[in-house]
């Protein structure tokens, strides 16, 4: 049997190659897309995450409160650190003065003031801040250009904080001027209600973590603790996590799993004393939508590939049809006139040299 299907499937190699070529196509086009869809799957994920900047926040939810079982800032810091999957964590703080509480340059300045609390060791691990002029140390601010200006204050010079809760202001040295133009990040809402919300403040002093743990925040829990605080809105005290990428799936839709367990996991180190703030899954998820469009939308461009091969490959078909009826009438009457000999041995012979005939 098998021979008998070699050899029609050889004698009219025409025939053969047109079908072939058919399913080829068909079989080629949905492969490809498939490929197509999977390999760009696959680079999705690094290309969704590539523009964030801080992975995830890990913010007290209670940064004024004291007390023995109250957690700090370095006590998280070494909860989440023990989290498979975290690489780094830097402390953040920060809180929204009104306007003349800066004074410099013999000018007060009459707008919004944010005071944000970093290390050195944090303009290095994110590039968001530049330090345009001068030089940012343990014993110095950094005063955001806008502010500089407004005041007419250089490097060297000396300025004077009001902090709510203290009575006394907060002298400072100028250490540098700096640029925020590219730290969006840093002015992400932290508030459940406008979480996420970036909201610039072209006034920013940037002052040592030290100063803002043993200075700024004692005054302001005076002042949460008086009858009719001045502070509008509470500070924030926050670590901002890197994560080990390379353990996130290529495909967005596995990955987003991996780092909703990896916030989770963070949230029960301290449980309901730090929120994260899960900036990975907010851009995965966003690809992962775009991942599903991708996938029926290149499957829908295959489809009439698809159904073009099989169209010219039926065509192909009944192009040799003719020459297939004609082998068929052929068949039929070597085996009516076969049908009288006794040696089905001669019966074959005729049968395999009508086949052999072109």
């Amino acid at each position: 049997m098998l021979s008998y299907a070699a050899k029609d499937l050889l004698r009219n190699p025409g025939r053969t190659l047109a079908a072939f070529a058919g399913v080829a196509l068909a079989v080629a086009l949905v492969a490809a897309t498939a490929f197509f869809v999977d390999a760009s799957a696959a680079r999705m994920t690094q290309r969704s995450i590539a523009p964030v900047a801080i992975d995830m926040q890990a913010v007290l939810t209670t940064p004024l409160a004291t007390g023995p079982d109250t957690l700090s800032i370095q006590d998280l810091s070494s909860r989440v650190l023990k989290v498979p999957g975290v690489q780094s964590a830097d402390t953040l703080g920060g809180v929204d003065l009104a306007p003349g509480s800066l004074h410099g340059g013999g000018t007060v300045l009459g707008q919004p003031l944010r005071l944000m609390a970093l290390d050195r060791e944090y303009l290095q691990h994110y590039q968001l801040i530049t330090v345009a002029s001068g030089r940012y140390t343990a014993d110095s601010v950094l005063l955001s250009a806008d502010a500089a200006s407004a005041l007419g204050v250089t490097p060297g010079q000396t300025i004077a904080l009001t902090v709510p809760g203290r009575p006394a202001p907060i002298t400072a040295t100028v250490g540098g001027i700096a640029d925020f133009s590219h730290a969006d990040p840093l002015f992400v809402s932290r508030s459940p209600d406008t979480q996420g919300e970036v909201a610039p403040v072209p006034n920013v002093v940037v002052l040592p973590l030290s100063m803002f743990e043993n200075t700024i925040l004692p005054a302001l829990r005076v002042d949460a603790t008086s009858a009719i605080p001045q502070l509008r809105s509470g500070p924030y005290l926050e670590l901002d996590l890197h994560v080990d990428r390379t353990r996130l799936n290529s495909d967005p839709t596995l990955a987003v799993v991996s780092t909703q367990g990896l916030k989770r996991a963070i949230e029960r180190s301290a449980p309901g004393q730090v929120g994260v703030i899960d900036n990975l899954s907010d851009s995965l998820t966003a690809a992962r939508g775009d991942t599903i469009l991708a996938k029926i939308l290149f499957l829908f461009l295959g489809l009439p590939g698809v159904l073009l091969a099989a169209y010219l490959s039926r065509y192909a078909g009944g192009l040799l049809a003719e020459a297939q009826r004609r082998e068929r009438g052929i068949l039929d009457n070597v085996v009516r006139f076969s049908a009288g000999i006794e040696d089905p041995a001669d019966l074959i012979a005729d049968l395999d040299q009508a086949l052999s005939s072109p």
